[in-house]
């Protein structure tokens, strides 16, 4: 298919100045500076973050994790299936230009998937990235990891999902170093987001969990 995502006017007004760049957790080292991607080290065994050389590993998910998780990904990867982008799961790990090497719930990904060379399993250029929040890694997936995921050039929407309540906040990058939270707490309402055009009720959100 060929790549029309990058001539897409409704994308170019909104990416267009920004720069380019060419649950358990374990960790001893949490509070430190990324450092550039060469220095750092990554188990493709292990699922989590990996950072300064040290992985924050990640217990297996909750029921109503993997329920969030799979209600929203079918319903992305079917609303995205004639179009030039893509849903994918935590599998694909995602890179950010700080080197942080993570695992998100949810990535979207519109035309060509830029790859870390040598690394089939590893991408730099999503859209949209969702983390369903376990307790245990709250603080860090709104603080330390959303300020490494703002520096992805690409990035338009950060969503972070609860999965002991009805909530969804969505950050939206309105201009290159300024982002705006919606947050929705009813199960009528709707997260909408206009590139790529997709749309999913929170009552299909937390569809057998609440």
């Amino acid at each position: 298919m060929q790549n029309t995502w990058d001539r897409n006017p409704a994308v170019q007004k909104r990416i267009k100045t920004i720069p380019s760049y060419s649950s358990t957790l374990t960790t001893t080292n949490q509070n430190s500076t990324p450092q550039p991607a060469n220095t750092m080290h990554e188990d493709a065994q292990l699922t989590g973050v990996t950072r300064n050389g040290v992985v924050l590993v990640m217990a297996g998910a909750s029921l109503p994790h993997n329920e969030i998780v799979a209600n929203v990904l079918s319903s992305w990867r079917t609303a995205l299936r004639h179009t030039d982008c893509g849903a994918y799961g935590s599998d694909l790990r995602v890179q950010t230009p700080a080197g942080l090497y993570t695992y998100p719930d949810i990535s979207v990904i519109c035309g060509h998937v830029q790859l870390v060379p040598d690394r089939s399993a590893t991408a730099t250029n999503p859209v949209i990235l969702v983390d369903v929040l376990p307790d245990a890694t709250e603080e860090y997936d709104r603080g330390d990891k959303f300020t490494l995921y703002k520096s992805i050039p690409t990035l338009l929407h950060y969503i972070l999902i609860s999965q002991t309540e009805v909530l969804v906040e969505d950050f939206e990058r309105i201009q290159p170093e300024e982002w705006q939270r919606r947050e929705l707490r009813e199960l009528n309402q709707v997260v909408q987001i206009p590139t790529p055009a997709l749309a999913i009720a929170l009552s299909d959100i937390f569809r057998r969990v609440f």
